[in-house]
């Protein structure tokens, strides 16, 4: 028997309690059969109390259909708890392919993970809200959660996720610990709903048995934390610098804080925690607020690589390359270097020491906009024998010549350590080589005078200033190593005018940062190595921006919001006596939207094909803009443009994204659904179709109106009105 046929009595929330105590005995039965499977010399673990009582505690909870008769279990550890995981799978007589399981996972009396994989059952659907209600859904889970855990259910907050998906027959909910209604930020987890069902799918949580916190009426008032937070910080005005859509570049000064401390909130210090971390974290198996891998589990760090120096963006994401015959014909131009010509004017380069040992191993011109004329040549040198092994990349300006970046490899660099003053002299004169006099707008970072501790090489670091206020993300980074080889260069210029520094005091920045945010107070912590949770009663705050000349909260770069405004489900401001307010906001939620400026809908102005277009690329989840260019034309090849989209447009765009044009351009096989409609249109199959989805609808008189103009406002009625009539 298929678990889809055992929804309702096996793993729906709603299981009574009848069902949920299904036949504990049948326990014992379970035990014989890990007897069964054990080895001889395992004879003392199969009746282990441990082992029994935590079986007998899931299967309390947990309704096993019997057709999932085969049973396996592992066995481990997590912060000195002893930790299970029991498998059920469906029986089968002709094949063990895909078959259905349900998984348990049970730390102390704690059940941490339960999931259920059914081969008939799909995650993906068309395109729909579900049918049960968001509160429904909440309801569902918080069933769930009391099935499951029914002792610590209440501890548990329910949000929901970030990212709802319209085309997942689930809902994932966040979950987090809470005590004395505060977020304890270490036990936290996800729980999965099928919105038509409200039937669990999937659920983890992290929880720490034994975990004591302070009561939360110990903590300070705000106003001492806001006060304790002026010591420990110092708001500095920067020059943010931002793009807009064309391409033009502006500069806005922005108060950001030099540091974001978080404070215990009985004492207004700066917290002791990460300390007392530091002092307990002698192993690599220990981890902060996560499991203690023991048994055969190893915890494996992602490797990450090192941003290159000087903000370097190296992704070749938006690089435009060349054919061997487009580049010959660019340097054929004679704007730009060739490439013997750029190597032979590398060679003659004070720094790099590209001698005629090192032998080329590429070279890529490409459009690149990180210099000045566009184009970009970038080579990589290598020197590979049995002793030695050399690197040189560079990245020049394939028009003047000049160095934007390199970095130099060398598998026997010095051992004695830095002399810091030689480094940092080395490092003014290397930068000022490169760029010249564009040097004086740059100052040393105080960090490149720190005490060397046995460095061979450091990385020097120039900042660029205008009116005495430092500019975010322009600097030169160069690394000099302890014989005074200069191995890296990269740097950062925008060359953009910046705005007379109008601004705030400091103080008043503080007052509008602590008028406009509140500092958060919540638990967090770190597992001890004897396995006993160690928590924390904090204070903090968000790393929020201040624009230096209006006081008022912004985003990085000096855009001006609200938090009402940040934290507004739909932003819009001009759809409150629109009919159609409700289905733009719940399409909002689901990220379903056009793109608007300063926060307007604009519901009556037309919608263009190809907005229209991006609606359903956003609703399908997938590339369709493609396969609507490549089939979307009129009778004069016209491609989706900015030409104001009609009804029929709406419903012949509509089948092209579903892949159905081969069907709507049959002839003589389909109705005219509306009174207007001619009978002989070329684009009846279109219209036919859209109408038997629910994507297109009629007026009061039964008329379709087909070259009618769509607005906004009616796009995303018709987005809605399909998604509610999905078949699911």
């Amino acid at each position: 028997m298929k678990i889809k046929r055992l929804a309702a009595a096996a793993v729906s929330v709603a299981v009574t309690a009848s069902c949920m105590c299904t036949a504990v005995s049948a326990a014992a039965e379970d035990i014989l059969k890990i007897a069964e499977v054990l080895p001889v010399n395992a004879a003392a673990e199969k009746m282990d109390d441990k082992l029994q009582k935590a079986l007998e505690t899931v299967k309390s909870r947990v309704m096993i259909p019997e057709s999932y008769g085969d049973f396996s279990y592992s066995k481990g550890t997590s912060a000195g708890v002893d930790r299970y995981t029991f498998r059920w799978t469906e029986q089968s007589e002709v094949s063990s392919y895909n078959l259905g399981y349900i998984s348990v996972g049970i730390t102390g009396d704690v059940i941490t993970s339960y999931s259920v994989y059914d081969p008939d059952y799909s995650s993906w659907t068309e395109p729909s809200f579900g049918r049960l209600t968001d509160k429904q859904v909440i309801s569902a889970a918080e069933n769930a959660l009391k099935m499951l855990n029914p002792d610590i259910a209440d501890e548990i907050s329910i949000k929901e996720d970030y990212s709802p998906q319209l085309r997942s027959r689930e809902v994932s909910l966040r979950l987090t610990r809470t005590n004395e209604g505060l977020m304890f930020d270490k036990n936290s987890g996800m729980i999965r709903i099928d919105k038509n069902t409200g039937t669990l799918r999937y659920f983890n949580l992290t929880w720490w048995n034994g975990a004591e916190f302070t009561a939360a009426d110990k903590a300070v008032s705000t106003e001492t934390i806001e006060e304790a937070y002026k010591k420990e910080t110092n708001l500095i005005p920067y020059y943010r610098i931002s793009e807009n859509s064309k391409g033009d570049k502006n500069a806005a000064i922005v108060y950001t804080p030099d540091n974001n401390p978080v404070f215990d909130a009985d004492t207004a210090k700066p917290t002791t925690m990460f300390d007392d971390y530091a002092e307990a974290n002698n192993t690599s198996n220990y981890t902060l607020g996560s499991t203690v891998y023991t048994d055969e589990e190893v915890a494996v760090e992602e490797e990450v690589e090192e941003a290159p120096a000087g903000g370097v963006n190296t992704s070749s994401a938006d690089k435009v390359t060349f054919t061997d015959a487009e580049k010959n014909a660019l340097m054929e131009s004679g704007m730009y270097y060739s490439k013997s010509d750029a190597v032979e004017l590398l060679k003659k380069d004070k720094y790099l020491g590209l001698t005629d040992d090192y032998v080329l191993s590429s070279a890529d011109f490409s459009k690149d906009d990180r210099v000045d004329s566009g184009y970009m040549w970038s080579f990589n040198f290598s020197i590979n024998t049995s002793t030695e092994y050399r690197t040189i990349s560079v990245k020049i300006d394939a028009e003047s010549g000049r160095v934007y970046s390199f970095n130099k490899y060398n598998n026997n660099e010095p051992k004695k350590t830095i002399n810091i003053k030689t480094v940092n002299k080395k490092a003014a004169e290397a930068a000022e080589y490169y760029i010249g006099d564009k040097f004086a707008e740059y100052k040393s970072s105080e960090k490149n005078t720190e005490k060397a501790d046995g460095a061979t090489n450091r990385r020097i670091i120039f900042n660029r200033y205008a009116n005495d206020i430092q500019v975010s993300e322009n600097d030169i980074r160069v690394t000099v190593n302890s014989e005074g080889e200069v191995m890296s260069f990269s740097y950062t210029y925008d060359d953009i005018s910046f705005p007379e520094p109008k601004i705030i005091t400091e103080d008043e920045a503080y007052k509008a940062l602590f008028d406009s945010t509140d500092f958060d107070l919540y638990y967090s912590g770190f597992m001890r190595l004897d396995g006993k949770p160690k928590t924390y009663l904090l204070y903090s705050a968000e790393e929020y921006h201040i624009n230096a000349e209006t006081g008022r909260l912004c985003g990085y770069n000096g855009t001006e919001y609200t938090l009402e405004e940040a934290e507004t489900d739909c932003p819009y401001t001009d759809i409150s006596d629109n009919w159609t307010e409700n289905y733009i906001t719940k399409l909002y939620s689901y990220g379903i939207t056009l793109s608007t400026e300063d926060n307007m809908f604009r519901p009556d102005e037309a919608i263009t094909e190809r907005e229209f277009a991006q609606l359903l690329d956003k609703l399908y989840y997938s590339d369709v803009m493609p396969i609507l260019y490549g089939n979307y034309a009129y009778d004069n090849n016209s491609r989706l443009g900015n030409t104001p989209l009609t009804k029929a447009a709406s419903a012949k765009l509509y089948i092209i994204a579903k892949g159905g044009k081969e069907f709507a351009e049959l002839k003589g096989i389909y109705k005219a659904p509306f009174k207007d409609i001619d009978p002989k249109r070329e684009d009846l199959g279109y219209i036919a179709m859209a109408y038997a989805m629910g994507a297109v609808k009629a007026d009061s008189q039964s008329n379709f109106n087909p070259d009618s103009k769509v607005t906004r406002a009616y796009a995303m009625y018709l987005i809605y009105t399909y998604i509610s009539n999905a078949k699911i």
